[in-house]
């Protein structure tokens, strides 16, 4: 009888410590899911910049760029676009897809980084959107935000409710990484 009562209280122990840190594992799941949906709709747009992708059906424009767009200001979801005047960015009128941020995630911050090694991020005040954009044939990207273009690297953090984070690095050279 005590050595039954002795396996009940161990298994319970662990299904207790098991119960208590599915819900911190469940949520770095989700926010590393995120990091990879970033990362998958920005090569996404770098696939839509190399190819002869019609910006909408029976237009006969096969010549737009195509980016991912990220505002500060929503932290809930990001877009897709096309820039069809060629402005290098996002601007009314040119969005593909609005992709919405769920499960309580939300982008922390925006950064980027100069040629010179200086990193701005809007969590600092120095950006307040990031336009990450492809131009055929060149499978570099372009980074572009409200102050500046051109930039060597650029940074989106996300974060959970629990406080986890995960990191999409975009390269000018159009290389795309999750950490």
């Amino acid at each position: 009888m005590i050595e039954l009562l002795v396996s009940v209280s161990i298994f319970a122990l662990i299904n207790t410590i098991i119960l208590a840190k599915y819900n911190q594992f469940n949520a770095g799941i989700l926010l590393t899911d995120l990091a990879y949906e970033i990362a998958l709709s920005v090569r996404e747009a770098q696939v839509y910049g190399l190819g002869a992708r019609e910006t909408t059906p029976g237009s006969s424009n096969f010549n737009a760029s195509y980016g991912a767009h990220f505002a500060y200001a929503t932290t809930g979801a990001f877009d897709l676009f096309y820039d069809l005047d060629g402005s290098g960015g996002y601007d009314d009128g040119e969005l593909l897809e609005n992709k919405r941020i769920t499960q309580g995630n939300s982008i922390a911050d925006l950064c980027v980084l100069d040629g010179s090694g200086g990193e701005s991020c809007a969590s600092t005040g120095g950006l307040s959107r990031l336009d990450i954009i492809f131009t055929r044939p060149n499978p570099d990207a372009i980074i572009n935000t409200n102050t500046n273009s051109n930039y060597a690297r650029a940074r989106i953090t996300v974060t959970s409710p629990q406080g986890g984070t995960r990191t999409v690095t975009v390269q000018r050279t159009g290389q795309i990484s999750v950490n």
